[in-house]
């Protein structure tokens, strides 16, 4: 890649971080996340993180409630579902409880939301309701799903996301396809199957305010303990054929296993560089403090705070907005 390179503080990183699902014990942690500070490139100290993830519903490939934390949303959502079924309207809906929580964190922290958004119809009308009266403009962003890619979906998410000024967040599909051998060559011009549908995805995102593509890694041969592998080539080439954000979402790429090199890979992928010089990455949806969902791949609040701290120095730290 090109040895020439912006400013970094042309391109301050931006930080989204908090549990994999959210429940009533663990939203103290994103209230102490809140509050973390950093020093900047001027020597004034600033608030360390812009965003958290406030997530309710947890898509699973089996459904056994009984055994595996489906979310704090999921009776809500169900009992939802049958009254959709029955025909009452979505002003009928019973609140669901992360909704609730997301308009605590909007009204008491300068933190923006990020929730992933399994069952549209139901999880955006819960959304809807409970944030009716405050100002979410800018300050929400719900993503899909990695495993799922259909851009019916998307379109549904971006209704929302105009009305009320929502982001869209586009995970890439867990499946790089069968091209996962050439995607390191430089001789490669193809396009590989996870490629054309990232890109595809953002298609049926536009006019929303913002869309971002989050990069969540691949599940191919070979991933030598992670739990993902990272195809920074094949992210590269769907930021250049978007003109999207580029996240780095290393807990899903490093899973339990890796869950120690999490904070010292996040920091040199923070580093990589486009063609054109500029930074590949432009944030970090990162898994921190404990949750019942996925807790092993979650690094510690201290963790946060030397990433923040390092990621500071190498490039800056996008101030919240709110």
């Amino acid at each position: 890649m090109s040895t020439s390179s912006l400013s970094s503080q042309d391109q301050p990183i931006r930080i989204i971080a908090g549990p994999c699902s959210i429940d009533h014990h663990n939203i103290d942690q994103v209230l102490e996340i809140a509050e973390m500070t950093v020093q900047n490139v001027h020597g004034n100290k600033q608030k360390a993180v812009s965003g958290t993830r406030i997530v309710g519903m947890k898509s699973r490939t089996n459904l056994n409630p009984e055994k595996e934390w489906i979310g704090l949303d999921y009776a809500a959502v169900m009992e939802n579902m049958n009254r959709l079924i029955e025909g009452h309207s979505t002003h009928q809906f019973a609140p669901l409880p992360s909704a609730q929580l997301t308009r605590k964190i909007l009204e008491q922290t300068h933190l923006q939301v990020a929730t992933e958004i399994i069952i549209p119809s139901i999880q955006l009308a819960g959304l809807a309701h409970s944030l009716h009266g405050i100002n979410s403009n800018g300050r929400l962003m719900v993503w899909n799903p990695a495993v799922n890619q259909l851009g019916g979906q998307v379109l549904e998410m971006v209704g929302y996301a105009k009305k009320y000024g929502w982001k869209i967040g586009l995970k890439n599909g867990k499946w790089l396809g069968e091209e996962f051998e050439l995607v390191e060559r430089a001789d490669f011009t193809g396009q590989t199957s996870m490629e054309k549908t990232w890109v595809g995805l953002h298609s049926y995102a536009q006019g929303a305010q913002e869309v971002v593509l989050i990069h969540r890694g691949c599940d191919i041969p070979d991933k030598n303990n992670y739990r993902n592998v990272s195809v920074h080539f094949t992210a590269s080439r769907a930021k250049q054929a978007s003109s999207a954000p580029l996240l780095f979402d290393p807990s899903h790429i490093h899973g339990p296993n890796k869950r120690d090199s999490i904070v010292p890979e996040t920091i040199a992928a923070m580093q990589l560089k486009m063609p054109n010089g500029s930074y590949l990455y432009d944030g970090v949806l990162i898994e921190v403090g404990t949750a019942k969902s996925d807790t092993a791949q979650h690094i510690s609040l201290p963790e946060l705070q030397q990433l923040c701290n390092e990621l500071a120095i190498i490039r800056g730290i996008e101030a919240p907005t709110a």
